[in-house]
């Protein structure tokens, strides 16, 4: 899964696709079998989590791209959990 979300990131922007860590929670320790996934780009820097969040239309628009192909590709993957 992991592997499948890195590729997709990857072919949809041109950039490395190395995951990170992030500081904040999410959901996903509460949940098995979840990975958090929350694409970011080079020069995001402290635009999240904030009172004023926002995201460039562009950005918006990538993310939607690498989410919906992130779930075409998993879902042509079989799995078990």
């Amino acid at each position: 899964m992991e592997e499948i979300m890195k590729e997709t990131y990857e072919y949809v922007t041109g950039n490395d696709g190395t995951p990170v860590t992030t500081t904040g929670g999410t959901y996903a320790k509460m949940m098995p079998h979840i990975v958090p996934f929350g694409p970011s780009f080079p020069g995001q820097k402290g635009i999240g989590h904030n009172p004023n969040e926002w995201m460039t239309r562009e950005d918006l628009i990538t993310n939607a791209k690498i989410y919906a192909l992130t779930l075409y590709q998993l879902s042509r993957k079989e799995t078990e959990l």
